[in-house]
């Protein structure tokens, strides 16, 4: 016991000692070392990149997206106590929705993603490029959930041509991998998150300015619905290369089912066609 004492005495010596050098350091700096992922000018404005739209494989997007960069990202997760999420909510005088007894991954997560504006596009034969800027933009959990369901929908579309332009059984994975990931989760309790998150609780009351996202979390979901149905498709059109992927194949075909059901009951409120593409 007495060990333990004298070790929580030096570390809360070591604690204040540290206060003391900041207090009394006028010109110390702090050194950030992040990873910054590849941006571009549409998304720092909070528009919608053009390639989202172009049916084309993740290989191919990733040459135009990761060639003349010149801006790049990275994020931070806070939480809804932070002082960054108290001065939003106040801007936008709103407040952060409560809590409550239980976690929900959706409701509680907000992000603060940063844009790093660079003076010369990249890549380039120089070693450091200066930084011209950089903007800072608070995500709420709804639109959090709307980027990331969009970022889900274009992954799934990629590997879906990925393996319907292919014969090799290994092209396959990725989409199989794909939709297990989504079907599966979202049956699980996904949807059901979503609606405690956004829908069941006080959300919406206590931030109004989210009501424009509604109407764009719904149509995001209701293409993510067809985007599986054609992913399923594509799956089905590949078991005669590899029958071993029947019972996986009829599982997620009875789980979208199932899918469909709970998204037209809980969120989207009416009945939802599926086109047929194929």
């Amino acid at each position: 016991e007495e060990g333990r004492g004298g070790g929580g005495d030096k570390k809360d010596q070591e604690t204040k000692l540290s206060q003391k050098i900041i207090a009394l350091s006028q010109h110390l700096k702090f050194i950030q070392i992040t990873t910054l992922t590849v941006s571009n000018a549409m998304e720092l404005e909070g528009k919608t990149h053009h390639l989202r739209h172009v049916d084309a494989t993740k290989r191919h997007k990733r040459y135009h997206y990761e060639n003349n960069v010149e801006v790049f990202m990275f994020t931070r997760v806070m939480r809804p106590t932070s002082p960054a999420v108290l001065n939003y909510c106040k801007d936008h005088k709103c407040e952060v929705p409560p809590q409550g007894a239980k976690r929900n991954e959706y409701r509680d997560l907000w992000v603060e993603r940063n844009y790093v504006r660079v003076q010369q596009a990249m890549p380039t034969v120089r070693r450091r490029v200066p930084i011209l800027g950089i903007t800072t933009a608070i995500f709420t959990p709804l639109r959090n959930a709307i980027v990331t369901l969009r970022d889900k929908n274009e992954e799934i579309k990629s590997n879906m041509l990925q393996a319907r332009s292919s014969d090799e059984p290994n092209d396959l994975v990725p989409l199989t991998q794909s939709l297990s990931g989504v079907i599966d989760a979202a049956v699980a309790g996904g949807i059901a998150n979503y609606i405690e998150a956004f829908f069941d609780g006080p959300y919406l009351k206590t931030m109004p300015q989210e009501e424009k996202r509604i109407a764009t979390f719904k149509e995001t979901l209701e293409a993510q619905l067809e985007i599986l149905s054609k992913g399923l498709k594509v799956f089905h059109s590949k078991l005669n290369q590899n029958s071993k992927l029947n019972p996986l194949f009829q599982h997620l075909q009875a789980s979208y089912s199932k899918m469909v059901v709970q998204l037209a009951k809980g969120i989207l409120k009416k009945d939802v066609k599926i086109k047929d593409h194929f």
